[in-house]
């Protein structure tokens, strides 16, 4: 099992929906080790309006081609205590046809993956979710409707954001708006949040020293979660979206 007190690092992207007079926040979560951020939407629609969200986030539905891969995404789940199914990027667009991730188009067969069950016989399109109740394994259900579900998201870390990830220091939030470009960190000490900002031209030394504690083993139990709660947002919504119809 994977240890998220080891590393983690929580992104927070705030951008503006097209067409619409409000914004949504998106918390992205890093693991060490991973070159991708994840963002779990509790909204429950369709795999193709799921797909859709991901892509306006400039992300797409998470590929699980690994035990790594799975092992993280669960435990991820797993501390949202998400109790029900989670799409992901993994469809199969005829009968006769393969599975295929979004991401790469990369086939999967029925004798490899994490299937909790033989396939249904159907015509239409199927799409795959994680079953938290059977152990995060893959169920396969009809891509648009009428059942729904939650879905996970996953980004890759841009390639300008990686020298503003500290992998010294433990629990380390990122508020990064897409506006305005401006990346900033947040570290919680104790009773003492400590702030510093990434720019393009800023000694990566000193952004660690305005995080470094007093004393450096005071967050090693503090949750992230903990850390996202003393990030001021712009947010005022819990975890809303729109889609369009």
């Amino acid at each position: 099992m994977l240890k998220l007190s080891r590393f983690v690092v929580c992104i927070i992207l705030i951008s503006q929906i097209v067409d619409s007079s409000f914004s949504i926040e998106n918390n992205w979560y890093l693991h060490n080790g991973s070159n991708t951020f994840y963002r779990f939407f509790r909204d429950k629609i369709t795999w193709f309006e799921a797909d859709a969200v991901c892509q306006f986030n400039h992300a797409h539905l998470v590929t699980i081609s690994n035990s790594f891969e799975f092992d993280r995404a669960k435990e991820y789940l797993g501390e949202l205590d998400v109790n029900d199914i989670v799409w992901i990027g993994l469809k199969r667009s005829q009968p006769a046809g393969h599975f295929m991730w979004t991401s790469n188009s990369y086939p999967v067969s029925l004798e490899s993956g994490y299937w909790a069950e033989s396939l249904p016989a159907c015509s239409n399109p199927l799409c795959v979710t994680l079953d938290p109740m059977r152990d995060f394994r893959w169920h396969a259900l009809r891509c648009s409707g009428p059942e729904t579900a939650s879905f996970l998201c996953e980004m890759p870390v841009p390639d300008w954001l990686q020298r503003c990830i500290i992998k010294d220091l433990s629990n380390v939030a990122i508020q990064y708006t897409i506006t305005t470009g401006e990346v900033f960190l947040t570290r919680v000490c104790g009773d003492t949040k400590l702030t510093s900002s990434c720019e393009e031209h800023k000694d990566i030394d000193v952004i660690y020293n305005d995080l470094v504690c007093n004393q450096d083993n005071l967050n090693e139990n503090k949750s992230p979660w903990d850390i996202l709660k003393n990030v001021k947002t712009n947010n005022t919504e819990d975890n809303k979206l729109s889609v369009e119809k």
